[in-house]
Order: C-alpha cells, then structure tokens, then sequence
C-alpha cells in the first residue's frame, strides 16, 4: 500500500490508502478495514509489536502518515483517521489529533465507525485440547450491528504463547457449536480471565512467528483488549502444581507396571525432565508432545547412558497410566504409543552416538 496522500491508483499500479480502504469496506465486515489499518499501527509501532510480528526494519513514520490523512478530505481518508483513533492505543498523543481532524471534518460516516468507541467483548470461551496442546479463546465481539468472532490460539508445546489469531468464518455461537460436536472441552470464561490469558500469552512469544495472514490482528487485538476489564487470573500452568505431579509420579512408581523402574531416583529425575517439557501436564500426551519429548532429550540429561537409553520404555509404561488416570480414550494413547515406537531407533542410535563421543 502506498502513500496516504495519494489517488485511487498510482503509476505503479499499486494499491493506495483509498484503495484499502474501499476493498476492507467491500468485504462487508468491520474487521477487514480494522486489519488493513491494524497493518499502519503495527508497521509504525515495531517496538510494542515485535512479539508478535517480525517487524520492520525500516519502520513507517506514524506521525508523518497521519499528517498525510489530514490533508486528504475524502470519505476514505476520514474513514482510516477514525479507525486509527481507535487503533492507536499506544499512542494517545496521535489518537488525539486522529480524534480532532475527525470531529473538525464532521463528515458522514457508516455507523459502525461512529460506533467504534462502543465495540463491545460480550462472552468469552476457551476450547481446549483434548491432550492439553493448546487453548482457542473465542471472543464475542459486537460493533454496531455486526457481531464477529475472534480466535486466539495459545500454543502450550513450548512458551504457552500466542500462535496464531484471526476472525472465525462461523458466528460465536456456530463456532462453540461446532467444537462442541467434535467433542471439544468448551469452558464459559470470566472476561477479565480471558484478557489476562491472552495478554500472558503474547508476553510469552519469544519467537515471533511470521504469517502475512496475521498481519494487522495483532493490533486489532491490542485494542479489543481495551474492551475487557482489568484484573483477571492468569493461566497456571501443570507444571507448577508439584503436588499433583509427585501424586501422579508416586501412583506410577509404586505400581507393578512402574515398580520395574529402579533406582527410582535416576528414573524419576528423567521422567521430571520428560514431563517438564512441553506443556507440563503428567497426564495427557499428544503424538507431537511424545516425539518432540524424545527429540529434546540428550546424552547430558540424565546420570548413566543406561536410564537415558530407557526413555521410549519408561514412555510406553508411563503414558498408558497416566491417561487411565486423566480418562483419556485408549485410541488417543494407541496413537501416541505408535509414535513412541516409531521414533524410539533412532533415538537409541543417537543417545548410543552421543555416548561413545564420551567413551561412555
């Protein structure tokens, strides 16, 4: 998109700002003139954004581009001036003068942008994993008369940070339907609860993943967390709850199928560092969970060669107790079992390989 100030089409046969802007209104949704102008905020704002985007190395001059605006007098430029002022929430001196040229101009605009100010967040649900991977947060969102809903994906593999986010193709409710068909876990959350979850989770992101797709979301996000009130729970992970994971560990070391694991000590220091990795949670175990589990582990994980090799072993005898115990369905642990088997030659081939480079 090029330069604020100019005409429908330039002589590079770019698309301009009115351009945008007459393409997002003709989407028919609010959110697609939202995402072309979150795209400005984020590349004039790298600093607040560069969690979740890649930024830019040279980034755009926001106080220049909204100058710009100011002397275009068309509806099109007024439309980006008010959805900037919105937009702008980490900028409230430039939020000001959007906010005055617009109010100055006292021009029509469609009712939804004059509603901006009044967008509202009125349900929010987490979708679960059946395995605990991640959580789909689904807000409500009603701007005017368009009621739109907003996906956030927290990914629990690594950092238990945002990995993905957009407008679902469904209504709220047809999308909570639809999860609840495919047997997802659907929880009713507090709002509050659900700005904390998800502000968490971008504070999570340590690499930021690049998506075109998402460009312009992450802004539009910044701002309709602004709709949400403060104070809300943040996310504990399983990890944390030590208490439950030595009463898991116990229940295993103690039963016939675990008591084999001896020294205790030596096995169940590698299975902490097994269950410590990815999400956290000793009870639920996705195929990915497994083979990555078995990926990170190395040659200095553990004391001796000998428990280490024993981890797709300990495993296969852990995971099938630990679903008993959390009532995950025997298909969904056969799965993850097959994967254990599948990957399990070529760790013993590399832990082996590491080993000898010690003359272990």
């Amino acid at each position: 998109m090029r330069g604020a100030g100019q005409g429908a089409s330039d002589k590079y046969g770019e698309p301009t700002l009115v351009d945008a802007v007459r393409n997002s209104l003709a989407d028919g949704h609010p959110l697609a003139l939202l995402q072309a102008m979150g795209v400005v905020v984020e590349k004039g704002t790298p600093y607040v954004f560069s969690r979740l985007t890649l930024g830019e190395s040279n980034p755009l001059g926001l106080s220049v581009f909204v100058d710009n605006l100011s002397v275009a007098t068309d509806i099109e430029h007024t439309m980006a001036l008010a959805v900037l002022t919105e937009l702008m929430v980490d900028n409230p001196a430039l939020q000001r003068r959007c906010r005055v040229e617009v109010e100055f101009r006292g021009g029509r605009l469609a009712a939804w942008i004059r509603d901006l100010p009044r967008t509202r967040v009125y349900r929010a649900v987490r979708i679960g994993h059946a395995l605990g991977d991640r959580d789909q947060l689904l807000l409500d969102v009603r701007m005017a008369d368009h009621q739109g809903a907003v996906a956030v994906m927290i990914d629990h593999l690594a950092f238990s940070d945002v990995s993905d986010l957009g407008v679902t193709r469904e209504s709220f409710d047809a999308a909570v339907a639809h999860a609840r068909d495919l047997g997802a876990p659907v929880v009713e959350m507090d709002l509050a609860d659900a700005r904390a979850w998800i502000e968490q989770g971008v504070e999570n992101v340590i690499i930021p993943r690049a998506d075109d797709s998402r460009l312009g979301f992450p802004a539009v996000l910044r701002w309709l967390l602004t709709r949400l009130p403060a104070g809300g729970q943040l996310r504990k992970s399983p990890r944390d709850d030590y208490r439950a994971v030595s009463t898991v560990f116990d229940a295993f070391f103690t039963s016939p199928q675990g008591a084999r694991f001896t020294p205790r000590d030596a096995y169940e220091e590698l299975l902490s560092q097994i269950v410590d990795s990815g999400t956290g949670d000793p009870l639920r175990w996705s195929e990915y969970r497994a083979r990555r589990a078995m990926d990170f582990l190395s040659y200095d994980s553990c004391g001796t060669v000998d428990v280490l090799i024993d981890a797709p072993d300990l495993l296969r005898v852990f995971i099938p107790i630990a679903h008993a115990l959390s009532g995950i369905a025997p298909a969904l642990t056969d799965r993850v079992l097959a994967v254990i088997d599948e990957a399990e030659p070529a760790f013993r081939e590399r832990v082996i390989a590491e080993a000898k480079k010690w003359d272990d």
